[in-house]
């Protein structure tokens, strides 16, 4: 009779091991499903929040805002394109944001760039950045927090990096 018991046993202790590896191993896919979330969630709202700051200027002939965001901490860099004066020297020198320009040069936008992030943010109003180029970009240690300097014109918006 002891060996059955023994055997009964080992089962048992298996069973355990594999319940316990089976939450583990949920648990941590779980917890990785959340912080992707997260990370969204800051993206989306640094997009609604510039978004709508850049619409509300631009329909205000004459009224400037000054305006601070927080980048989600995987941002790296921040690309900023507007169609106001195409004519100018393209300095995005960055390939992705190039390559997303090229395929549809008729959007402003701003684009995201960061570990394992390329967003593109399109703008409902036309932008003119710097009055430099039609398109700048901004590194890390430029962009901590991004300040934004923002004129409406009516029919565009005429963007300053502070």
């Amino acid at each position: 009779m002891k060996k059955a018991q023994i055997q009964g046993q080992v089962f048992t202790y298996i069973m355990a091991a594999i319940i316990i590896a089976l939450i583990v191993g949920l648990g941590y896919f779980g917890f990785q499903q959340i912080t992707e979330l997260g990370g969204n969630v800051r993206l989306s709202k640094f997009d609604k929040d510039v978004s709508g700051d850049l619409i509300t200027t631009a329909l205000k002939t004459g009224s400037i805002n000054t305006a601070t965001y927080t980048l989600p901490p995987e941002v790296s860099k921040v690309c900023f394109y507007g169609t106001f004066d195409t004519s100018r020297v393209d300095a995005a020198n960055d390939a992705l944001v190039s390559d997303a320009i090229t395929s549809d040069p008729e959007t402003d936008a701003i684009f995201l760039i960061g570990d394992g992030v390329f967003r593109k943010i399109e703008i409902k109003t036309v932008m003119d950045i710097d009055s430099i180029a039609s398109a700048k970009c901004f590194e890390d240690a430029d962009i901590a927090p991004l300040q934004l300097q923002l004129k409406g014109h009516g029919r565009y918006v005429e963007v300053r990096i502070q």
